[in-house]
């Protein structure tokens, strides 16, 4: 897959002090988890007990009906809505996502094949023009 390139992809930036004029690929996503562990922990903030205390609760014991989803639906606006999943998400079950789409019923209801967790590291060319084509749309509503 294709890196950003400092020297054509608009607002990308170079690379740190002393990593060379352009990005590079992980050997492996193990590799890329450690470099976003090690640089979350490193940012003053980013990390704090309180904080992965509020997610493991919140994702623990926070329920929404399908009411209130629909109402919070109704609020935004459904055509300012993605909802996307993976069939190969193994943290969260794709049928979940797929009864997301059905009770919200948002302006893009994506299902993948294959997609993991994490769209923005497994399929980041992908996503961001996926984002990009989102965008575009959603500052026209």
């Amino acid at each position: 897959e294709a890196l950003p390139s400092p020297a054509s992809t608009p607002r990308c930036g170079p690379p740190p002090d002393g990593a060379g004029a352009e990005y590079r690929l992980f050997d492996s996503n193990f590799q890329r988890f450690q470099a976003q562990e090690l640089a979350k922990r490193r940012a003053d903030g980013a990390f704090t007990l309180h904080g992965f205390l509020c997610q493991l609760v919140a994702a623990g014991w926070h329920c929404k009906s399908a009411a209130q989803l629909r109402d919070m639906a109704d609020a935004v606006g459904r055509d300012r809505i993605l909802v996307m999943h993976g069939t190969g998400d193994n943290m969260i079950a794709v049928e979940n996502g797929e009864k997301l789409i059905e009770i919200i019923e948002p302006g893009v209801g994506l299902v993948v094949e294959g997609m993991g967790h994490a769209p923005i590291m497994e399929r980041a060319v992908w996503f961001n023009e996926l984002l990009e084509e989102r965008l575009r749309v959603w500052s026209k509503l």
